[in-house]
């Protein structure tokens, strides 16, 4: 069976499951039929994968934008391909983004930010779906003249993530002092 540098129990790891964009190398790589359960997951938390089907076995025909496949036995460069591709798809899944006057943009639709919530939001709009480290936040925060203190911190995510919702978008806090954007699909 052919897997990734990062298996997809880490990449499940955290409750939602989420470390997006990823890079090519940490798309995981599933074996079909015998990763189904895998895939199902991958698919529920709208991570990109590559099924490796088996010899004889049929490709599946229920493929979503963030999958593709190829047969065994499988060529580097053609993994590398289908890897690249899928992770192509996923990024352009969180643009659609903006940034103006401090108004954030979702195609029409907008939420006016004050400073602080700009502050948080900016890093993680620019680095979209990647995981920014809360010290990275914090320092911004402190740049504009915000609290730091882990009070403060939280009451201004809660607010922040309400704003959010508006957009369909999701702030997660993951395990280490993470944060991640997600554009939830309406």
């Amino acid at each position: 069976m052919l897997t990734s540098d990062h298996p997809v129990e880490d990449l499940l790891a955290d409750p939602l499951g989420l470390r997006l964009p990823l890079p090519d190398d940490d798309i995981p790589v599933l074996s079909w039929p015998l990763d189904a359960d895998r895939r199902e997951a991958c698919a529920r938390q709208g991570l990109p994968r590559v099924l490796v089907v088996a010899p004889g076995v049929p490709a599946p025909t229920d493929l979503d934008t963030l999958e593709d496949w190829v047969r065994e036995p499988v060529d580097d460069r053609d993994l590398a391909v289908r890897r690249g591709t899928v992770a192509r798809r996923h990024a352009a899944r969180m643009r659609g983004l903006t940034l103006d006057n401090g108004l954030l943009w979702r195609g029409r639709r907008w939420v006016d930010l004050p400073p602080v919530q700009l502050a948080i939001v900016t890093p993680l709009v620019a680095q979209a779906g990647a995981v920014v480290s809360r010290d990275h936040l914090e320092d911004a925060v402190d740049r504009v003249g915000g609290s730091t203190a882990p009070a403060a911190f939280a009451s201004c995510i809660s607010r922040l993530r309400q704003r959010l919702e508006a957009l369909d978008l999701e702030l997660h806090a993951l395990s280490g002092g993470r944060f991640v954007l997600e554009v939830v699909e309406p």
